[in-house]
């Protein structure tokens, strides 16, 4: 546990710091920047007092909760504390694996709402399908303000995710935020590289319609290119031939800089692929 403070004269609130060892050292410090409680199991009867806290116009910066113990419950009551200041760009809630479905759903609506976020960290948690629909959701734009969400950096690291999950969540990422984005130590095969060529599609595809009399109006797609991403981790993945499928996206791709497949068990095709389509100033590794 660490915490960076600016010591400034303490409120009431810091009186629920008691209720934990871990939070005694908060005591008399009412802008801490950075709290990390990883390792100390987060039980429902501190959950409340440390969401107080949270609510604190402190100015954090930096939260973080590994290996916490959270639960969809204890997840829900803290986010929503740290909603209400808004103030730190920077989440872990790492190796929590006790966070189901309703967890998700929660992470989601931080993610919609929050302003400020930018690095979120869910490596070493068990995301299935339903908890996959929420976070792509809250990855793609609003249809009503088109805004996309603040978020930046995403790290899904030993997630256990398979090609379906991957399926759901890569055209919200394509059209999402996200400049680096980790993926290390999953399940993504051969045809998850596939899925993988989709997130590196950085175009938007646009029907337009010329205002022809005769014959009747002809749609066309344009091709609109945006931001990407910029950094993207696939080490530890099998994807093997699937190389090939990302090669084709990155013959295109304008935004990506780094391309991570360490131990990803590439074939002679497949770095041959990859090869040809880089372009001046990506880094493979």
């Amino acid at each position: 546990m660490s915490v960076c403070p600016i010591p400034i004269i303490a409120t009431d609130k810091h009186k629920y710091l008691i209720c934990h060892p871990s939070l005694q050292h908060y005591q008399g410090v009412a802008h801490p920047e950075s709290i990390d409680l990883s390792n100390d199991i987060i039980k429902r009867k501190l959950t409340e007092p440390l969401a107080d806290v949270l609510t604190l116009e402190c100015g954090l910066q930096r939260l973080v909760l590994e290996n916490c113990g959270l639960e969809d419950d204890t997840l829900k009551v803290l986010l929503h504390g740290l909603l209400i200041t808004d103030s730190s760009p920077h989440l872990s809630l790492a190796n929590n694996k006790k966070i189901k479905a309703n967890g998700f759903k929660y992470i989601a609506t931080y993610i919609e709402k929050s302003a400020s976020l930018k690095y979120l960290n869910l490596a070493n948690t068990l995301p299935d399908k339903k908890a996959a629909q929420y976070l792509s959701k809250s990855l793609t734009p609003s249809t009503t303000t088109h805004h996309p969400t603040s978020l930046e950096t995403l790290i899904l690291d030993s997630c256990q995710l398979k090609t379906p999950l991957l399926e759901l969540l890569a055209p919200a990422i394509r059209r999402s935020s996200l400049r680096t984005l980790s993926l290390r130590n999953n399940k993504i095969n051969q045809l998850g590289g596939y899925w993988i060529s989709v997130i590196l599609s950085d175009y938007e595809d646009n029907t337009v319609t010329l205002p022809v009399t005769h014959p009747p109006p002809v749609p066309l797609v344009t091709r609109t290119w945006k931001d990407g991403l910029q950094v993207l981790d696939l080490g530890s993945n099998e994807i093997r031939a699937g190389m090939q499928y990302i090669a084709q996206s990155l013959k295109w791709n304008k935004s990506l800089r780094e391309l991570k497949a360490a131990d990803c068990k590439i074939d002679g095709k497949g770095c041959a692929a990859v090869g040809d389509a880089l372009v001046s100033g990506i880094y493979f590794i």
